[in-house]
């Protein structure tokens, strides 16, 4: 509806302006001119010699135009902001800068820290934070155990725990909320040669929370737990070495056909049992039996871990490549 009523507004607005231009040819150059730069001053006048029915219509215009911003700014604040800064104009290279909202208030971090068990965003200089936002892991470490993570409002525990604050100035009283769930993340950690990692986030509250965050950041150093992940892959890829290198001369080599996401995802029932390997958007490989797609359209993978069988889901944006091992 906000949209129609800005449109509407625009050519309101336009068409007025351009028929008051048109009916003022034949006065002074003066009421010309007024007509052509300050047609909102025409509104109002009596006895000049403008013509009621296009400045009617610019004034029906303007009104229209009042209402939907305002409408728009009702509903939607982050479009309202977009809108009034030219922000749509910028161009595809900024949507991924780090933004978002917290309580309604407009959130552009200045830094990202992992401290202990916490990402945190912080904006504002380090003495006098005016916004932050933490992602607290202590009670769902098992949560770290990839370089993706994800929740979901179906998602059952463990649920990290948000910690947002804000502080306006003296006249505004600080904030303070603890969110334990549900609510949707996404993260994905990607190290680097240098040391760094980058990552994404991308949280979303319920809509009475008004708290939102998603964009791209950078460590400056790996966490701990990182950095123990990526040692213990290391270690494994070197253990599956040493123990499939005097069996590789004697057997064939596995046989990995390319399979469509898209094809899984519209039939999986072909492919339900089926051994696959999922290359992800971070460099990381999962290979399983494909055990089920669940009803938000997750990848369900099922791995042998001595006596036990573990399933493990995985977002299927974030698969880069996915492979099928052939029968034959």
């Amino acid at each position: 509806m906000d949209a129609l009523l800005i449109l509407t507004g625009v050519v309101g607005v336009v068409g007025g302006w351009v028929w008051l231009i048109g009916a003022s040819v034949g006065l002074t150059a003066p009421r010309m001119l007024l007509a052509i730069l300050l047609p909102v001053l025409t509104l109002p006048t009596r006895g000049l010699g403008y013509p009621l029915l296009p400045r009617l219509l610019l004034g029906t215009g303007l009104l229209l135009l009042s209402a939907g911003f305002i409408q728009l700014h009702q509903a939607d604040r982050d479009r309202f902001d977009q809108l009034v800064s030219g922000a749509w104009l910028g161009n595809s290279a900024d949507e991924a800068a780090l933004s978002g909202r917290i309580a309604g208030q407009r959130f552009v971090p200045d830094r990202v820290i992992w401290r202990d068990n916490q990402l945190t965003f912080e904006e504002g200089p380090p003495e006098r934070i005016r916004r932050s936002l933490a992602i607290r892991f202590d009670g769902a470490q098992a949560l770290l155990q990839d370089t993706v993570i994800q929740r979901v409002p179906a998602d059952g525990e463990p649920w990290p725990e948000l910690l947002l604050q804000w502080y306006e100035g003296a006249l505004e009283a600080p904030g303070l909320r603890k969110v334990s769930g549900p609510y949707s993340l996404s993260l994905r950690f990607t190290p680097s040669a240098n040391g760094r990692v980058t990552l994404f986030v991308n949280l979303k509250l319920s809509e009475e929370q008004a708290t939102w965050l998603r964009g791209d950041a950078e460590l400056a150093s790996t966490p701990p737990w990182l950095m123990e992940l990526q040692a213990r892959a290391v270690a494994a890829e070197a253990v599956v070495a040493q123990v499939t290198e005097p069996a590789a001369a004697s057997r064939p080599p596995p046989r990995w056909g390319d399979l469509s996401v898209l094809a899984l995802l519209d039939e999986p029932e072909r492919f339900i049992g089926s051994t696959v390997r999922l290359t992800m958007m971070s460099g990381r490989v999962h290979e399983g039996r494909l055990s089920a797609i669940t009803d938000d359209r997750r990848i369900v993978l099922a791995q042998q871990r001595g006596p036990s069988t573990l399933e493990f889901q995985f977002n299927p944006v974030d698969v880069a490549r996915l492979e099928r091992l052939s029968d034959r």
